[in-house]
């Protein structure tokens, strides 16, 4: 998720190793709309929760051990719509399409990476 945060370019990105404010998320979305930019693009990562939140799992198959992750893009919607907040929401769960085509998010950092390498390597000399 991250990986696809940056190589989209998304405005706001929440992973499983950073609990998020909502308020906060709040701010930067109305931040936008402020400065004339009509849009927010969020990647959320299944996994992730809220400050005071809990992890949003789907019902898994029965007998299954292990926790099944999935629909957290429509916990935070219903969370945003909850906090006032009057955007147009649209949620997209990618699951297996984001695994076909090319580039992939991969490939797009690591050429960014490559990027300022060279350039690094170009100031050496």
């Amino acid at each position: 998720s991250l990986y696809t945060a940056i190589s989209g370019g998304a405005e706001i990105c929440l992973i499983p190793e950073i609990p998020y404010d909502l308020s906060v998320i709040v701010e930067k979305i109305k931040s936008r709309y402020n400065k004339g930019r009509g849009f927010v693009n969020i990647v959320i990562a299944e996994g992730a929760k809220a400050k005071d939140g809990t992890i949003t799992a789907s019902q898994g198959e029965e007998g299954r051990h292990a926790v099944r992750l999935g629909g957290v893009c429509y916990t935070l919607s219903q969370q945003l719509k909850d906090a006032g907040l009057e955007a147009d929401i649209r949620e997209t769960v990618l699951g297996h399409t984001q695994r076909g085509g090319t580039p992939i998010a991969f490939d797009r950092v690591i050429a960014s990476v490559f990027g300022v390498k060279a350039m690094e390597l170009v100031l050496e000399g």
